[in-house]
């Protein structure tokens, strides 16, 4: 029978592909956040993270990995800049002796008054709840 470990070699191998799709279109840039905080590689697994500065507008791209052997998980998480019109994505797979789940969204935006930014770059205070 199967475990989560199984699962590990083909699930980041599609994390992978996925996320070299999304580098070459977007020209992500690495960037040394997770090494900054001791991060990028522990026990079971490891975390990357990316941005894509100017008109791609990342804010921020983290790719997880986890193989504890109990639990295989895969997560890419991508963060769009300050756009109210562009949905963040969340992927997350999750590999366990009960099974696989499977976790996609797009996570709209609210308009958070971006419009409203004043001439030094800075925003007024809020005074309404609209």
């Amino acid at each position: 029978m199967m475990g989560p470990s199984d699962a590990a070699e083909s699930l980041f191998a599609s994390q992978e592909a996925s996320l070299g799709k999304i580098k070459e279109a977007l020209s992500l840039e690495a960037k040394d956040y997770p090494a900054s905080l001791g991060l990028e590689s522990f026990e079971s697994g490891t975390l990357a993270s990316y941005e894509a500065p100017g008109a791609p507008n990342v804010a921020w791209c983290s790719d997880l990995r986890v193989d504890s052997g109990d639990v295989t998980l895969s997560s890419l998480t991508v963060w769009c800049g300050p756009l109210k019109d562009v949905p963040h994505l969340c992927v997350r797979t999750t590999a366990t002796d009960a099974g696989v789940d499977v976790l996609m969204d797009f996570r709209p935006r609210a308009a958070v008054g971006y419009e409203t930014m004043l001439e030094d770059g800075s925003y007024p205070e809020p005074d309404s709840r609209e």
